[in-house]
């Protein structure tokens, strides 16, 4: 078990392989310190992967709130599923999980995180649910690779956003869109990421439209060695990192 972090003055992003964790339903040991509640949320997945990718989270959101003096029994989740903490001042996390990595941000702004392994996709999903924005992105991929890329680079940041907004799907795919961010502009020069192993420097930023403005928030992106997409919003900018 080995976990990645990358730390900033605002925001921490870290990273779990769960390949070689145990299946807590025969060794339930590893859900040590993580409350009642999460552990039954564990064991109700039916399949050991399944269980494996929500202990890591736990397990990883856990390690990280440690480092704050935060403890994982403080983790409260609202009626639409998005986990939070009551403090003051404020800290917000978000976490992910696919593939067989696991994923977790705890800032002071609002966060929204995912990650994604780069795999074949769905091309209905491009003509339903993309922008015409993302669609013409889509459209200037000159090779099959490079466009399984460019789909899980739009999925994840837009995963992200909503993640971060706490609306989940019930935000409506066609009011909002992820644009590539202005060079130089007050979207650009996002170094989020410290290019620790497993997560990499940002190899894209995004915008926000929504309902045709540009929100005030900011998409941080990577792709790992082992080809997972990591996407991360955040609800305002760092000056410190730009």
């Amino acid at each position: 078990m080995r976990a990645e972090t990358a730390d900033c003055p605002q925001t921490c992003i870290g990273r779990m392989k769960c390949d070689d964790l145990p299946d807590p339903a025969e060794d339930r040991r590893i859900m040590s310190g993580l409350t009642r509640e999460r552990q039954e949320k564990i064991l109700r997945f039916r399949f050991p992967a399944d269980r494996k990718r929500s202990l890591a989270s736990a397990l990883l959101l856990k390690e990280m709130l440690g480092k704050k003096g935060i403890a994982f029994s403080e983790v409260r989740t609202d009626a639409r599923g998005k986990p939070f903490i009551e403090a003051d001042p404020p800290v917000y996390i978000s976490v992910s999980h696919a593939g067989m990595s696991a994923l977790a941000a705890v800032s002071d702004v609002p966060v929204g995180c995912d990650i994604e392994p780069v795999r074949k996709f769905p091309e209905m999903v491009v003509r339903r649910c993309f922008s015409e924005e993302e669609k013409q992105m889509m459209n200037r991929c000159l090779s099959e690779e490079e466009r399984r890329r460019c789909f899980f680079s739009i999925w994840t940041a837009r995963e992200s956003y909503i993640k971060m907004t706490g609306e989940g799907l019930g935000l409506s795919f066609d009011r909002y869109a992820v644009i590539p961010a202005e060079e130089g502009g007050p979207d650009g020069k996002m170094r989020f990421f410290t290019g620790t192993e497993g997560i990499p420097a940002p190899a894209a930023a995004f915008s926000v439209l929504r309902d045709g403005r540009k929100e005030d928030c900011r998409i941080r992106q990577s792709f790992s060695s082992d080809q997972y997409c990591i996407s991360v919003c955040t609800g305002v900018c760092h000056p410190s990192l730009e």
